[in-house]
């Protein structure tokens, strides 16, 4: 059994036989086509190698919303579609939960942004461009963010897979406990999230809310094609 044949777990059960007691999942399988049923009870011992549905479903029953399951998935890295703030205001945002976070106060409201944008000349459709990243976090400084510039300057990742989801996960595992500003590029669209790590606990954050990180995938399969020679 491995993770592509379940789409998600439903729930949870202990059940006694022949004098053994065996805990068991309610398994929706992913292509039920093939088994001739779309669900079905599993030992719990069979799921070890489904990490990241055991992941979500841990974390739809740890939330404390009464939610559906089909309700709290929108918002699991498993099945987040990136894309990109509406009103191009991510970065800004981004800043302000770091700042709330750390205890930290960012005087900067929406009309400085406005007054930003319009004096370096940056369309206010538009985002942050990178031209204009460094007058941006001075701008922010001036109005009382404190981090440390070397820190800000240093990159995450350099040999990025292509694939979002997994980048994510390839910063977990490297960068331990912290937060983070992480830059999701999906087509032609990007996003910038805080990502806080605490111990076995990552969490993404926008000005949406936040959304659990999850169990970190098999890299070795998961790595992208190089180039062919």
């Amino acid at each position: 059994m491995h993770a592509g044949e379940v789409d998600f777990i439903a729930d949870e059960r202990t059940v006694e036989r022949m004098g053994k007691t065996w805990h068991q999942y309610l398994v929706h399988w992913a292509r039920p086509h093939l088994l001739g049923y779309t669900r079905s009870w599993v030992i719990s011992r069979f799921m070890k190698h489904c990490p990241e549905a055991l992941g979500v479903y841990t974390r739809w029953r740890q939330h404390p919303g009464n939610l559906t399951y089909s309700e709290y998935r929108v918002r699991d890295a498993r099945f987040l579609e990136f894309g990109e703030n509406p009103t191009k205001t991510c970065l800004f945002q981004a800043f302000k939960i770091i700042s709330d976070k750390l205890g930290l106060h960012l005087r900067a409201t929406a009309a400085d942004l406005v007054l930003f944008m319009t004096t370096n000349s940056i369309p206010l459709s538009h985002g942050i461009p990178p031209s204009k990243l460094r007058a941006f976090v001075q701008f922010l400084f001036a109005r009382g963010l404190r981090i440390c510039l070397k820190t800000f300057a240093s990159e995450l990742l350099t040999n990025q897979s292509g694939d979002p989801k997994l980048d994510l996960y390839r910063i977990v595992l490297a960068e331990g406990n912290g937060m983070f500003l992480v830059t999701t590029v999906s087509g032609h669209t990007a996003h910038v999230w805080v990502l806080t790590c605490v111990g076995s606990v990552s969490e993404l954050t926008d000005a949406e809310g936040t959304i659990g990180v999850g169990e970190l995938p098999s890299f070795h399969r998961n790595k992208a094609n190089g180039p062919s020679t």
